[in-house]
């Protein structure tokens, strides 16, 4: 049962997620909306804002997940069975690209069947087919829902169509190796009673300094990822120049600790895993495979693991190191 405090607050986001809507902000309907789901998942006034701030794949999946809240809606299966034959032409090309890879062969049975008669007279040889197979991976109406579609359906508009899915890949664990540390051995030394007693020198302490990482030396400028603090520092040279609050992997999607460096940054990019789908992920900067460094509209829960593997940022700060960072920054996660 929710609480009242957690109806009025979705009530809010809704009704902040329209105006947003009604203004063509679509990235802040987005994000009020995604923070909407979050408190009651099981409303289709969320569901329906996000689809309508979407493109044609995510769209399906958002007008799914709303007929699952509320299989009656009319409007809802509609808007449902006009994306899917919006996307059907996409299937199709899809589908007769895989044809065309295929293998065919020309020739009927008639015309070949002299051929297999004499291999099979002479014994030349064995014929052996291989296949492959594969397998497929595979509540109720919130009073804002009776209003919304006159709002976010108004006319038939064209769907942008900049998706690009990126789907993080597995990557290799790296094993740090244990440090070695040799072993003092004390020296007895003769029992004597005319030795005079030796006066203890003084203790001399400097003054510490910041040990860089043998990787960063001579790097003019490196970030640094500390798993245990969730925090990332900005160095230029052995000078930090900014630090930030992120979020790394949780527990079952750890971050991997190692030295790596960004090798493509893109100001927006989709994502998609395991159980979600996250478009226009602002400020990404991607250091090994399909894991990177990137803004999070999604949640506020910095400074405590929340990621698949990346580290999260806000986006202001993520747009920071964005434009600080370059391609071939190097980047040290470390424990």
């Amino acid at each position: 049962m929710m609480s009242p405090m957690s109806e009025e607050t979705y009530r809010k986001l809704i009704q902040q997620a329209m105006q947003a809507y009604k203004s063509k902000d679509y990235a802040h309907a987005r994000l009020l909306a995604h923070q909407a789901v979050q408190i009651i998942p099981g409303k289709d006034d969320a569901w329906l804002i996000l689809a309508a701030c979407s493109s044609t794949k995510p769209r399906l999946e958002y007008l799914r997940r709303a007929l699952s809240v509320n299989p009656q809606n009319k409007r809802t299966r509609e808007q449902y069975r006009l994306t899917l034959q919006k996307l059907s032409p996409e299937i199709d090309a899809e589908q007769q690209k895989s044809k065309q890879g295929k293998i065919r062969f020309p020739f009927t049975l008639f015309a070949i069947l002299p051929w297999i008669i004499a291999i099979f007279l002479f014994g030349s040889g064995f014929i052996y087919f291989l296949g492959n197979t594969g397998n497929t991976p595979t509540f109720h109406t919130s009073p804002f829902a009776k209003n919304i579609y006159a709002q976010l359906y108004p006319t038939s508009t064209p769907l942008p169509t900049h998706i690009i899915t990126d789907t993080p890949s597995p990557r290799p664990t790296h094993t740090q190796e244990p440090s070695v540390m040799p072993s003092e051995t004390m020296t007895p030394r003769p029992t004597s009673t005319s030795f005079p007693t030796a006066t203890a020198k003084p203790t001399i302490t400097g003054t510490p300094t910041l040990t860089i990482p043998l990787a960063a030396m001579g790097e003019a400028i490196w970030i640094d990822i500390d798993l245990s603090d969730q925090k990332l520092f900005a160095y230029e040279g052995s000078t930090i120049v900014n630090t930030f609050i992120v979020s790394t992997g949780k527990d079952t999607h750890p971050t991997i600790p190692g030295e790596y460096r960004i090798y493509v940054k893109y100001a927006q990019d989709d994502m998609a895993g395991p159980g979600y789908y996250l478009y226009d992920v602002p400020y990404v900067m991607y250091y090994d495979h399909g894991f990177g460094i990137h803004g999070t509209y999604w949640h506020t829960n910095f400074g405590t693991p929340a990621s698949h593997g990346c580290t999260n940022m806000r986006p202001e700060d993520a747009k920071w190191l964005f434009e600080w960072a370059s391609v071939d920054t190097l980047v040290i996660i470390h424990p």
